[in-house]
């Protein structure tokens, strides 16, 4: 361990051992008797204590300026791995017993908790000495309010590190999408998958509101419901067809049998290869059994029935089969490009590259990949909230199955309440009444992108908060946390089954750059998928960069275009639905 200044580095050596160097002269300080094998060092904040834990329970604190006896605070039958001090003078230990220990040093005695089912393999101090945090053999991290050893949330790594998942001990939880569908819970002796509660319990944002930056000011987490009190989910099960079942004509009625558990039943839906279907489609037969007439694509289709207790706080557990068809798809698919940008506003609001991102969208596919590409472009005053209705009415009667739908909007958006809007340009802003009468909110475009048939589907919001410029409006919307932004834009795509990219607005600058004349977002994913050349995405075995690649690209630019040209880094909100499916080919 090196001491705070950096300018001592202490090592255990030998059982017997525990030496300091001076860095600069490179000469033994200090040596010390551990009579054990120092596992794990710290230095005190002031850099006047020096502890030691050992592999056979061994624990040592010493003055780093004397020479006097240590103190010391062995405790059998357990290893040391972790050592801190807090900034109050209190020595914290990871054991290998799973326990962590504070020890005050005046009594030498410790006040512990059981942190782990097994050995905690190391622990840190996070927001100024507030939050403690412990790493555990059973592969989960800890957070711990410091004062009172109280949990406060468990951060799961899934996957090899690609997904992840926090959760707090009433409920609360963020994560990857695919996190909370790998994730699981058991209540009540019951198992619930973690994204049954995505309706009341998804909180994006959670692990930086646990543990604020030093100096950062907690953000309080209200509690509406506990999880332990819920209206239990209905059970869904597939009455036809049967799984593997292989037909021969495109149009199905599919049947879905739907049981009350007790909590009631609400929100019965359809999915097809991950995209919902309207609800326009489904008809009740009887109190238990629904219909939903499904047109098939050529080859595999899976299936996904759901529904909602009664409040619609906690969905069922989802049923699936996957059939086959057999019949051709009545024409090649098709990709359709909805690019809508605007810079100038009737109410005054202005961006600098609204128009010539949703222009440079629009003009970047072409036949290739897809045989036809159909491009929808709405720019300025042209992307009035009717034209846009007008819009996706004319693609939703276009479009079939097995198409794929790209929709870029740019411009402003913001949340009013707990609902995402889109500003078209007749939007009124000068009232939260009025964003809501004349903006398109988020629930609004779920059930525009239900309607349309392309069961292949990809959102990219590239709006920018509009607090500052948003004349009476604009106080309100600066004390929005971008995060509502994030909720209720994640809300979207999973109740459309869509895939989703969104600017991260948590901040109330515009993420335009002119050094890219693009926005950030805009700008990485057109880099993304090749505009200059090679695509920067990774490709598949075909040599074509999927919406995943795409995602997974973007996630990593942004972070750091943002740094580079603003100095702070910005993150992008995502969100997969359904299945992957590749948007360009690089050969």
């Amino acid at each position: 361990a090196f001491n705070p200044d950096g300018t001592r580095l202490a090592v255990g050596t030998t059982k017997d051992k525990l030496q300091e160097f001076n860095l600069s002269s490179r000469t033994v300080v200090s040596d010390r008797k551990m009579g054990d094998d120092a596992w794990t060092i710290a230095y005190s904040p002031d850099g006047k204590k020096m502890a030691a834990g050992g592999y056979h329970g061994v624990l040592k604190v010493w003055e780093t300026e004397f020479e006097d006896e240590p103190l010391q605070l062995n405790y059998k039958g357990t290893a040391f791995f972790g050592l801190r001090f807090t900034s109050d003078g209190h020595l914290l230990t990871a054991g290998g017993d799973g326990k962590l220990r504070s020890w005050d040093l005046a009594t030498r005695k410790p006040r512990e908790v059981v942190a782990h089912g097994d050995t905690i393999g190391d622990l840190a101090v996070l927001a100024g000495g507030k939050v403690l945090v412990t790493r555990g053999g059973d592969s989960k991290i800890k957070l711990w309010n410091a004062s009172d050893f109280k949990l406060l949330g468990t951060l799961v790594e899934l996957d090899h590190g690609q997904d992840w998942v926090v959760t707090t001990p009433g409920g609360l939880f963020d994560g990857t999408s695919k996190g909370q569908r790998l994730l699981d819970w058991r209540i009540d002796n019951k198992l619930y998958n973690l994204e049954q509660f995505f309706n009341a319990y998804f909180t994006p944002g959670l692990l930086h509101r646990l543990a604020p930056p030093s100096g950062a000011a907690a953000k309080p987490i209200e509690m509406t419901r506990s999880i332990n009190d819920f209206k239990q989910p209905p059970r869904v099960r597939f009455v036809s067809p049967d799984p593997g079942a292989k037909v021969s004509d495109r149009s199905v009625a599919v049947r879905v049998e739907v049981l009350d558990t007790g909590g009631g039943v609400t929100g019965v839906g359809l999915y097809h290869n991950g995209h919902r279907l309207p609800d326009n489609r489904r008809k009740q037969l009887d109190p238990k059994t629904y219909e939903f007439r499904v047109e098939l694509i050529e080859g595999q289709n899976d299936l996904e029935a759901t529904a909602f207790n009664s409040d619609e706080s906690v969905e069922s557990r989802k049923d699936r089969v996957r059939v086959t068809c057999s019949a051709a798809n009545s024409r090649q698919p098709e990709l359709h490009v909805v690019a809508i940008g605007v810079d100038k506003y009737q109410a005054g609001l202005s961006l600098s590259y609204a128009q010539s991102d949703a222009q440079a969208i629009a003009g970047f596919f072409k036949p290739g990949l897809f045989k036809n590409v159909r491009t929808h472009l709405l720019v300025n005053e042209q992307a009035t909230r009717a034209g846009i209705d007008k819009m996706m009415a004319e693609i939703e009667a276009a479009t079939e199955p097995q198409d794929a739908l790209l929709v870029y909007v740019a411009g402003h958006g913001t949340v009013v309440g707990d609902m995402y809007y889109f500003l078209p340009y007749d939007a009124k802003v000068s009232s939260q009444d009025e964003i809501r009468d004349s903006g398109i909110s988020s629930v609004a475009l779920a059930d525009r992108l239900s309607r349309i048939p392309a069961t292949k589907q990809l959102v990219v919001l590239d709006t920018c908060r509009s607090g500052a410029a948003a004349g009476a409006l604009g106080k309100y919307l600066a004390r929005r946390s971008g995060l509502d932004d994030v909720r209720s834009q994640q809300m979207l795509a999973r109740s459309a089954g869509t895939f989703l990219i969104a600017a991260s607005t948590a901040e109330e600058y515009a993420l335009e750059l002119p050094d890219l004349k693009h926005g950030v977002l805009t700008y990485a994913i057109l880099n993304a998928l090749g505009e200059s050349g090679k695509p920067t995405a990774r490709t598949n075995a075909q040599g074509a960069v999927t919406v995943n690649a795409l995602l997974e690209s973007v996630s990593s630019t942004v972070p750091n275009l943002t740094e580079k040209y603003h100095g702070q880094r910005q993150h992008v909100v995502q969100y997969s639905s359904g299945q992957d499916f590749p948007l360009v080919s690089a050969q």
